[in-house]
């Protein structure tokens, strides 16, 4: 999947790493073990393109999903939690909006208009259906209710919560959205052992 080849990064004297190369496999976890300050959310940064090395490549395959979970974020929205967490199913929401604007185009259309409409709407009605998009919103709700949140804290703003339940939100963000590569930066920093679990 994704390759770092002879990857090297110094900031100033201080040499981070030199010539690293490594494969993540395709299926599994890989844990990054190291003291702080050896270079671990550096390498991070450099397998997402946010930070360009001094010697090397890193290459990730188009059109690869990858999610990243920061060490330290605040999110400042004031959507409910909930609707933060769905929003990083992106490409399902779109495709329910365009389910329910075809619904719309349904009521309205007739003769060819019909046609087209019936059959755009059964062939993303299938798509959905195929990728779990009728059961989002429950998986939201069982993966933020797994992380600590109660189904009454989910409807409150995220903007209302500290920062380390903004980060528990922001994982649920990413667990939902189950991209191809999860790069998760001390991802247990902010959890109990519960939700560790």
């Amino acid at each position: 999947m994704v390759r770092l080849e002879a990857i090297s990064k110094s900031f100033g004297a201080r040499r981070l790493f030199s010539d690293v190369s490594w494969q993540l496999p395709v299926e599994g976890c890989v844990g990054l073990v190291g003291p702080n300050g050896a270079g671990k959310s550096t390498l991070v940064r450099i397998i997402l393109g946010q930070e360009t090395p001094d010697d090397g490549e890193v290459i990730v395959p188009k059109g690869c999903d990858v999610g990243h979970l920061p060490q330290e974020i605040i999110e400042e929205s004031d959507q409910p939690v909930i609707e933060f967490v769905l929003d990083g199913a992106g490409r399902l929401r779109r495709m329910a909006e365009e389910l329910q604007e075809l619904e719309r185009q349904l009521t309205l259309a007739t003769g060819d208009a019909l046609e087209r409409a019936t059959a755009q709407y059964t062939a993303l009605q299938e798509r959905f259906t195929l990728l779990g998009g009728w059961t989002l919103e429950s998986r939201a709700r069982e993966v933020l209710v797994g992380l600590g949140f109660t189904p009454e804290s989910i409807l409150e703003p995220l903007s209302t919560f500290s920062g380390g339940w903004r980060m528990r939100a922001l994982l649920a963000r990413l667990l939902l959205r189950q991209p191809e590569l999860l790069l998760l930066d001390e991802p247990t920093n902010h959890l109990d052992l519960e939700s560790i679990e």
